[in-house]
């Protein structure tokens, strides 16, 4: 597993998160365990399907899979036999523990991280999805993460949004929070129209697909950025 050591990271945390203190790193076991595993969000997610047939169009693509928490979507990938290379890459070491006790070598590499500052090279793998994650970042730092995976991706870059994208010129964004040990999460809802601006300006075809998971809480609206 790559790994950077503790005073790196606490470095890297306090410039990239601006100090920022993330619920994530204070679940217990057992809600890591869990995390996104329930019924709807785990691996009878429809929309977790459909990144299924975006890997399965390449052939055995190399797919780093940008905030994985314990990487469902590897088992996801695996339960409907699609070849595959999956890097495991976030920024909450007990989640990549977890991932590893229950898929070892079966992922290429575990890598602890942020989104956006990637520790690969340029055209490295193949594919890089950013799952639900944009929601919970400043849209200053899921731009930086849009274009940090476009650079290390040859083929595409793959953005799931899991709150409605509304139609007004202004991203709409809160911090909740702080808890009782300091921790927020962003909760944002973008604007389509400013994102076509911005992904117009990366030089990338745009396919847009909207998938409904029955019972679940919310849909995902899936932007394929295809170099």
């Amino acid at each position: 597993m790559s790994s950077i050591d503790d005073t790196e990271w606490e470095n890297r945390r306090t410039v990239l998160d601006e100090g920022r203190r993330d619920t994530h790193d204070f679940f217990d076991k057992e809600h890591v365990a869990r995390f996104l595993r329930n019924a709807g969000t785990g691996t009878d997610n429809t929309g977790r399907f459909f990144l299924a047939t975006i890997v399965a169009s390449h052939q055995n693509p190399t797919v780093l899979d940008i905030a994985c928490g314990t990487a469902v979507n590897h088992e996801v990938f695996n339960n409907h036999k699609v070849p595959h290379q999956y890097i495991a890459y976030d920024r909450t070491q007990q989640f990549l523990d977890h991932a590893k006790s229950l898929y070892g070598d079966t992922i290429k590499d575990y890598v602890r991280g942020y989104a956006q500052d990637l520790p690969f090279e340029d055209n490295s793998v193949d594919i890089s999805v950013l799952r639900h994650i944009g929601e919970h970042m400043t849209p200053s730092d899921f731009y930086t993460a849009i274009k940090e995976a476009l650079r290390v991706s040859k083929k595409e870059v793959v953005l799931v949004f899991f709150l409605d994208l509304h139609s007004g010129t202004e991203h709409l964004v809160e911090e909740r929070g702080p808890d009782e040990r300091g921790a927020t999460y962003f909760w944002n809802t973008y604007s389509w129209p400013t994102l076509t601006r911005f992904f117009a300006q990366l030089g990338v075809k745009m396919k847009v697909s909207r998938v409904t998971t029955p019972g679940a809480a919310a849909a995902d609206t899936i932007v394929r950025l295809i170099k």
